[in-house]
């Protein structure tokens, strides 16, 4: 995950975070849920955009592939003439696996460099286990689609809040060293 401000990374993953409460309560129709989820990807891909401090190296390459895939996935099922449960399923089914493999691949190879690589490839495991379950039961109900929908929503809001706290706890046990070793070398001649 590229290194976004921590206060940036809370606010997408309180999107996702309320996002899925819907998700998981049910009671949905077809038409209804797919304008949800295109919503919810659009909505997402856009504030990934947002909220990218650089465009450059693996941060960038990482932050334009999630951005454009949630915003691809949001228009198809947006724009699509009459969207089925099998079409928000397939679409969200694919998303997930899409982007677990490439998270996943990112967080081994880059594990010298991101100290959370663990937390990112069971993120990354998990987004391709409900890929698969979301594409292998497509033609569900509604509603069961709905709650997988919800628990991907969720798991990637609080694997992003996560993150960010994370991030924010580093960055001031960056800062307090920094100060402390500046008071030290004010204080020694």
């Amino acid at each position: 995950m590229a290194r976004i401000a921590s206060w940036k990374l809370t606010v997408i993953g309180m999107v996702a975070v309320v996002a899925a409460v819907p998700l998981l309560r049910g009671e949905w129709d077809t038409e209804q849920l797919a304008s949800y989820v295109a919503m919810f990807f659009v909505a997402r891909g856009a504030l990934h955009l947002v909220a990218m401090p650089t465009w450059v190296g693996l941060d960038g390459a990482a932050a334009i592939l999630l951005a454009t895939s949630e915003l691809a996935a949001g228009l198809v099922v947006l724009v699509w003439p009459h969207p089925t449960l099998y079409v928000v399923a397939i679409v969200a089914g694919v998303w997930c696996a899409v982007t677990g493999v490439a998270s996943g691949t990112i967080a081994v190879t880059t594990r010298g460099g991101e100290p959370r690589w663990l937390l990112l490839l069971a993120l990354a495991l998990v987004d391709l286990a409900l890929g698969v379950v979301l594409i292998a039961r497509a033609n569900t109900s509604v509603d069961a689609v709905a709650a997988l929908l919800g628990v991907v929503a969720l798991l990637h809001g609080v694997v992003e809040l996560v993150l960010a706290a994370s991030h924010a706890l580093t960055t001031r046990r960056v800062r307090r060293r920094a100060s402390s070793a500046s008071v030290v070398n004010a204080v020694v001649p």
